[in-house]
């Protein structure tokens, strides 16, 4: 039994090899790093789960009107890149702490 190789096939698309991710791992470190921060924000502010949630709400909130309602520069990509990526972290964070002090809320 041959196994596959990665590589493109036949129609020019890349094969993937057995257990290999579809997700790009650099998803996966920001999605990791995000929930982190968010849980340890979480620990370290003390306010009420109702007022905790509603700060976790706002800050998604502005960060992905911000994401959204700015018009970027096409012209320095690289910048472009990381200004979108620290956003998404950022809303993640704060969906993060929403999350948490709505469970704490509810145990």
């Amino acid at each position: 039994m041959e196994q596959s190789k990665s590589g493109p096939d036949a129609t020019g698309r890349r094969t993937s090899r057995m257990g290999e991710s579809r997700a790009p791992m650099h998803l996966v470190f920001q999605a990791s790093i995000g929930v982190i921060l968010g849980l340890g924000l979480v620990q370290v502010i003390a306010l009420p789960p109702a007022e905790l949630a509603l700060t976790g709400v706002i800050i998604s909130i502005v960060a992905w009107a911000v994401e959204h309602g700015v018009q970027w520069s096409t012209a320095n990509l690289r910048t472009t890149a990381r200004i979108m990526l620290v956003l998404k972290l950022v809303s993640l964070i704060g969906f993060t702490i929403c999350v948490s002090a709505l469970v704490s809320l509810l145990g």
